[in-house]
């Protein structure tokens, strides 16, 4: 909190780089904090958290953007806190739960419960410091500060080496304790493919007036080639959320527009696809202007794109996104498209599991005529090719329904 406000007080009196170098060191301080809150909180109680750091996460993005978006080294920063950040507030929660409790490492169950309680300890003794005592001499309140300052080094070099040997048998917490920036992201993305990190954030302007400093989220992006940490030099703005927002929901209501029961009526309602078909088209060079064309350039020659979106944009079929002003190319045309929740997850190619492979379950020859009750005016006359038949020996093994039922409804 010091340093992130005296980040601020730096902004406002014109020192931006400054201000960035403290609000680096308070990423990293708050990345530290929350590995230890998750282990010792209740899930509202981490909730609560990520979102006051947010706080502060928006605020070093803000900054970069009004005042340094065209500086290499600010904006290689922001990327490293965003890269570090996206993941830990999107994956870290599932993945302490999930090595906890999915009993995957049932012979580690005695080190987990050692790990909670002294990461419980830890934040119990970091958030109850010693306080000043009328009663105590000033020796005295020195020998409590030492005392709970030595136990506290003392509790956490402890967790550290368990964690290490926690790390090692455990490929979920290992990816959580390895590094993540620029660096390790670029050397594991694939030959050929760049990643374009996309993050939403509400924009602080720090000379507005106190009531009027939070402003409209805006989308930026970063693009990061494979094996040239060095060559992010920029960060996109890409513009407000709020109209991005809107080209988004125009489009998908484009795409989705026609109806299930009018999947394979060609000869019905011709008309009417035609409009809807233009429709899909005009919206669509609408979105690809607002986020892809700002980062055309950055992304060059590479035909592989590793997408990492944020916000409303996790909604966004990239690789349906007419290419050209007649809507004939698409971005599946040119560019091989993959998608990750954040560039960190990039990483997990480096995990190898200890754990033996379980059976493998094979679920086939499904019923696609379920729920066929549900009439539609559908005719084998409007399609253009006839039914597939079944593969020989399909549907021949079991007499089972082909999805387990949920209670008050059919399966799903």
């Amino acid at each position: 909190t010091h340093l992130n406000n005296l980040a601020g007080l730096l902004a406002v009196t014109h020192h931006p780089a400054e201000a960035l170098e403290l609000m680096r060191e308070a990423a990293e301080v708050e990345n530290r904090i929350i590995t230890r809150v998750f282990a010792a909180s209740s899930d509202r109680d981490r909730l609560h958290h990520l979102q006051t750091i947010r706080y502060n996460f928006e605020g070093l993005l803000s900054l970069v953007w009004q005042y340094l978006p065209n500086s290499p080294d600010a904006v290689q920063i922001a990327l490293d806190v965003t890269l570090r950040r996206k993941s830990l507030t999107a994956s870290a929660l599932a993945t302490f739960n999930y090595a906890l409790y999915s009993d995957r490492y049932p012979n580690l169950t005695p080190e987990f419960e050692q790990w909670r309680t002294l990461r419980a300890e830890i934040v119990h003794l970091i958030f109850s410091p010693p306080l000043p005592n009328p009663n105590l001499t000033s020796a005295e309140f020195a020998a409590q500060q030492a005392t709970h300052k030595q136990r506290l080094s003392d509790l956490e070099a402890k967790c550290d080496k368990l964690e290490k040997r926690l790390a090692s048998q455990v490929p979920e917490l290992e990816l959580l304790q390895a590094k993540c920036d620029r660096q390790t992201v670029a050397a594991e993305l694939p030959k050929g493919s760049v990643l374009i990190e996309f993050v939403c954030f509400d924009v602080f302007d720090f000379n507005a007036p106190k009531s009027q400093k939070w402003q409209p989220a805006r989308y930026a992006a970063f693009v990061l080639p494979t094996q040239q940490e060095k060559a992010v030099k920029r960060m996109i703005d890409l513009g407000p959320a709020a109209e991005i927002n809107d080209l988004i929901r125009e489009f998908r209501q484009a795409s989705a527009s026609p109806k299930l029961t009018d999947l394979g009526a060609r000869s019905k309602k011709q008309k009417t696809t035609e409009i809807q078909l233009k429709s899909y088209i005009v919206s669509g060079i609408k979105l690809r202007q607002a986020i892809y064309d700002p980062i055309r350039t950055e992304i060059g020659e590479f035909q592989h794109l590793i997408l990492a979106p944020d916000g409303d944009l996790n909604l966004v079929p990239f690789h349906t996104l007419p290419l050209d002003e007649t809507g004939n190319t698409l971005l599946m045309d040119k560019y091989q498209i993959s998608y990750l929740s954040s560039g960190r997850d990039i990483l997990r190619g480096k995990m190898r599991s200890k754990r033996q492979a379980a059976k493998a379950l094979i679920i086939a020859d499904p019923n696609f005529d379920l729920g066929a009750e549900v009439a539609t005016d559908l005719s084998l006359e409007n399609l253009t090719s006839p039914p597939t038949p079944p593969l020989q020996g399909e549907g021949s093994k079991s007499n089972s329904p082909p999805f387990p039922c949920r209670e008050g409804g059919q399966g799903g």
